[in-house]
């Protein structure tokens, strides 16, 4: 991840010589090539966008040239650029929890901007791009069972978002997301940038990404107050700040100010990742079994874990994997955002954190999986190098998302297996019989891989709801079909009713694909341990 940070320009005629020089390249755009105008699909795209003739294209640079070096100065060159796989769109995210305010509105707690990003709309046959943000507010829920003592998004329907980019100002849509825990923000991009984003050039497209980088934005959250919604005690508690009347007629009140910048960008396109919850190790992690996890994922194609953790020692061990193992993973920290949850919830706000790394990676990953660390993704007898990817490469071009049962494995332990000093319980399917939860009362599909631009809201499990013109897929456990996708639950504790009645078929394929992995896991023992000076 490399970290780009352009020059501001804060002269007080900038939005005068700003908006004078838009408008001009805008009218010569729009008067130089009239005989295009009538070749435009629903979507204000050319009915041929690779047929955009190089003079045209001359001019969206020159209006891209003119912002940059009239407004807003030159931006820093950088060498390091983005390998994006065919087809691949931009986008640019902020660092997570870099925002955090304290608030007594109507409850005391604390609230999080967590992260935005700009990226393209979401939909399949969507255009144009939208800046996004990731909001945490703690308070009262309506699902206190799911959401462990009212830590969540309180009333989201009483905020208002306003986003402003230099001197235009645009209002946000609110989407709340899991179960009223969080929610995400779309605001349009300013005006002077919308041409470009939807008939300029990749070029073009990303030079305009560095233009916001260079612009100052910011997002203001007001309160909606509404003396039917809250006592006189709850309004004297309120921050004294500007007020302002909507139209509605109920005044607003300015809760946060924040700016946005620190712009980060992926430097690399991957086929499949993996998000993980973040991680606790207070809560007895192995790190032997996290490198076995890694391995086993490793051979399935999952070319980058994105590993969040609430301990900061993790950083190192991830780094020192990705030496030994070639691996390109990521780290973030990922601490509890509420001071209000106990200590041992340790799922209070993972899908938090989920979210931020769909919105941080999802538009470099082609597919995301949102599993945890006791969960392997295995084809159904298919167990050849890069299984899963063999599986998602099957799918239907419109699939946004692939579910699929979780399976447990018991009965006897396979003889004659592979040793890997340190790892007692390798090979984790290496069983006599395994069941579907589908036979389990209440069992459902449980996770899944999705396509992150088909995501509109986000939450744990299955509960993902897809954007316009995405379907979902499902490997149903029950047909006995090879390479369809599993999840193998590898816990210590199993669920009461699981009785193993079906047999598994270990081929020499499979044994030949556990050597493999073996081979990789052995010699590795510096990584057994967080400490890795041992």
């Amino acid at each position: 991840m490399s970290l780009f940070r352009g020059r501001r320009f804060h002269h007080s005629c900038a939005p005068l010589i700003l908006w004078a020089t838009v408008l001009y390249y805008l009218i010569l755009l729009s008067t130089s090539d009239s005989s295009s105008s009538g070749n435009l699909d629903h979507n204000g795209l050319p009915t041929d966008a690779e047929k955009i003739e190089p003079r045209q294209m001359s001019h969206w640079q020159s209006t891209i040239d003119a912002l940059r070096n009239v407004a807003f100065g030159v931006p820093k060159k950088t060498s390091q650029g983005a390998s994006w796989r065919t087809g691949a769109r931009s986008m640019v995210s902020t660092r997570p929890g870099h925002a955090e305010y304290n608030h007594t509105f109507p409850y005391e707690g604390s609230s999080y901007l967590v992260s935005a990003a700009v990226h393209p709309t979401k939909g399949r046959n969507a255009t144009g791009y939208v800046l996004t943000s990731a909001w945490y507010f703690e308070g009262e829920s309506s699902f206190p069972h799911y959401t462990h003592h009212g830590v969540c998004v309180n009333d989201s329907k009483l905020l208002s978002f306003d986003c402003t980019y230099g001197g235009e100002t645009v209002r946000g849509i609110v989407e709340r997301q899991g179960r009223n825990e969080y929610i995400t923000v779309d605001c349009p991009l300013p005006s002077w940038t919308t041409d470009v984003f939807n008939l300029g050039s990749r070029q073009a497209k990303d030079e305009m990404l560095q233009v916001l980088r260079d612009t100052d934005i910011s997002i203001d959250v007001w309160i909606a107050l509404d003396p039917k919604q809250f006592g006189d005690d709850v309004l004297e508690r309120l921050p004294k700040s500007p007020v302002r009347v909507p139209t509605a007629g109920h005044a607003e009140l300015l809760f946060i100010h924040h700016p946005v910048d620190g712009w980060e960008t992926p430097m690399r396109d991957t086929q499949l990742s993996i998000c993980t919850a973040p991680l606790w190790f207070d809560w007895g992690l192995s790190m032997t079994d996290l490198l076995e996890w890694r391995v086993h994922h490793l051979f399935q194609g999952v070319e980058v874990v994105h590993w969040y953790s609430r301990d900061t020692r993790l950083a190192s061990w991830v780094h020192a994997a990705n030496s030994a193992l070639g691996t390109a993973d990521t780290y973030t920290d990922a601490p509890f955002l509420s001071r209000r949850a106990p200590s041992h919830l340790v799922y209070s706000d993972q899908t938090v954190w989920q979210l931020d790394c769909m919105m941080r990676y999802g538009f470099a990953d082609e597919w995301q999986a949102f599993i945890d660390v006791d969960e392997y993704l295995s084809p159904l007898d298919q167990p050849q190098r890069h299984g899963t990817l063999a599986r998602l490469d099957r799918l239907a071009p419109n699939v946004g998302s692939l579910k699929m049962y979780q399976v447990y494995y018991g009965g006897e332990r396979i003889d004659s297996l592979p040793s890997v000093p340190g790892l007692p319980k390798f090979p984790r399917d290496a069983w006599s019989h395994w069941q579907p939860n589908y036979e389990l009362a209440g069992a459902r599909y449980t996770k899944g891989i999705y396509r992150p631009d088909a995501i509109r809201t986000h939450w744990v499990h299955s509960s993902i709801t897809l954007a316009q013109g995405w379907d979902g897929a499902i490997d149903d456990a029950q047909a006995d079909t090879p390479g369809l996708l599993r999840l193998l639950h590898s816990r210590e504790a199993v669920y009461p009713g699981l009785n193993f009645t079906q047999a598994v078929h270990i081929t020499g394929d499979v044994r030949q694909s556990w050597e493999i992995i073996a081979d990789t896991l052995r010699g590795r023992d510096r990584l057994y341990s967080l400490d890795l000076s041992s």
